[in-house]
């Protein structure tokens, strides 16, 4: 079965880890894309359904079990819904949230969170902390009350 597959797909390379990584079109998440008549449609679904002789089940996606996006060979795929999806990504230890400066979203550092508080207990403003760090007040507001940052001691 894999030299039909690699007969029809062209528009990828393979890795160490056998994955056929889609080099065209991707989504922001790097899940391969291709657009005919118009639609665009996920290359993984596409793959999937060929490889079952059907189109997938009314609320189920295409998982990897490589747990690697772009990857579009038919025997890293399976069918499966969102729950499965979350399920094995806890089971890979995947699941795991990431929380303080390794959270892409974060502005701040445990060294600055640690002057915040110092700041804090010696009676400075929320504004002012909120202005020297250059973050919302409420921010430091959750910072206080332990809502964010709570992991740090």
């Amino acid at each position: 079965m894999e030299k039909h597959w690699k007969r029809k797909i062209v528009i990828c390379r393979v890795d160490k880890n056998g994955c056929w990584i889609w080099t065209a079109n991707k989504s922001k998440r790097g899940y391969g894309l291709v657009t005919k008549d118009g639609t665009t449609k996920n290359v993984t679904r596409i793959i999937l359904a060929a490889k079952l002789g059907r189109p997938l089940s009314p609320g189920l996606m295409a998982l990897h079990s490589c747990d690697n996006p772009p990857c579009v060979n038919p025997e890293h795929l399976w069918e499966g819904s969102s729950l499965d999806n979350n399920r094995d990504m806890n089971a890979k230890g995947r699941g795991v949230y990431v929380i303080g400066e390794r959270h892409g979203l974060s502005k701040l550092t445990r060294n600055d969170v640690h002057q915040i508080r110092e700041m804090l207990a010696k009676g400075t403003s929320q504004r002012k902390i909120a202005a020297r760090f250059n973050v919302r007040q409420g921010t430091i507001s959750y910072i206080k009350s332990g809502e964010t940052w709570g992991h740090l001691s």
